[in-house]
C-alpha cells in the first residue's frame, strides 16, 4: 500500500475516534450534571423523612431549620411521594431550570393537577431562558402564571387524595441553595385560604405571562 494513502487512512481513523471521544465526553458530562442534581434531591428527601411525617395533622405546624442540605422544592415533592394535589401555588422570587424540570415531571405524572406560579419582577430579564421555558410549559399545561414585585416564598397544596390544606412558608427560593434556611409547614385551612385569597388578587406586570 502507498505510504501516503496509509497515512491518510490512519488520519481518518484518528479523526473519527477523536469525534466519538468528544461526543462521548459531552454526553457523559450532561448525564453527570443531571445525576448530581438528582442525587442531591434524593439526599434532601432522605433528610426530610427523618424529621417530618408523611401526613401533617390538622392544626399542626412543623418548623424546620436546614443548613444547605435540603432543597426548597424538596419540601413540596416530599408530600407528593404518597399524595397528589388538585391545587398547587408556588410563590418565589426565582426558580431554577432543574426545578422547572421537576414541575414538568409532577404535572405529567398527575401529582399536580392545577398550578399557579407567582414570580419576582427580575425573573424575565435576569433569567430569560428559564422564563421562556416557563412560558412554553404554561401553554402546554394551561396554568396561571404572574410576574409581580414579589419576594415571598410560599407554597400552597390542597385537594387530591391527601385531605390536607398545606401551607409551606420558607426563606428559600425555589432553587438549590447551600445556605441556612427556615421553613414552616402547616395543615391549616384558614391559613391556606388567607394566602390563596391574597394571591388571587395579584395581577401580572409582565404582558407575556398573561394569556
Amino acid at each position: 500500500m502507498n505510504a501516503s494513502l496509509f497515512d491518510n487512512f490512519e488520519n481518518i481513523k484518528n479523526n473519527i475516534k477523536n469525534k466519538e471521544k468528544t461526543q462521548s465526553n459531552r454526553l457523559t458530562c450532561a448525564i453527570k450534571r443531571k445525576n448530581k442534581h438528582m442525587t442531591r434531591r434524593a439526599k434532601s428527601e432522605e433528610v426530610l423523612r427523618s424529621v417530618l411525617p408523611d401526613m401533617v395533622e390538622v392544626g399542626v405546624s412543623y418548623h424546620v431549620m436546614s443548613s444547605g442540605d435540603v432543597d426548597s422544592m424538596s419540601f413540596m415533592t416530599f408530600y407528593m411521594i404518597n399524595y397528589s394535589f388538585d391545587n398547587v401555588l408556588i410563590s418565589t422570587w426565582v426558580i431554577a431550570d432543574s426545578d422547572i424540570d421537576n414541575l414538568i415531571d409532577l404535572m405529567e405524572s398527575g401529582r399536580i393537577k392545577n398550578l399557579k406560579l407567582c414570580l419576582g419582577e427580575i425573573y424575565p430579564g435576569t433569567y430569560p431562558a428559564e422564563y421562556s421555558r416557563l412560558l412554553k410549559m404554561r401553554d402546554d399545561f394551561s396554568f396561571e402564571m404572574v410576574v409581580a414585585r414579589n419576594h415571598s416564598k410560599i407554597m400552597l397544596m390542597s385537594g387530591g387524595d391527601s385531605g390536607m390544606d398545606l401551607v409551606i412558608e420558607s426563606s428559600a427560593n425555589v432553587n438549590t441553595n447551600p445556605r441556612m434556611e427556615q421553613t414552616a409547614i402547616h395543615n391549616d385551612k384558614g391559613l391556606y385560604d388567607f394566602y390563596a385569597d391574597f394571591f388571587a388578587g395579584v395581577k401580572s406586570i409582565d404582558k407575556y405571562s398573561t394569556k
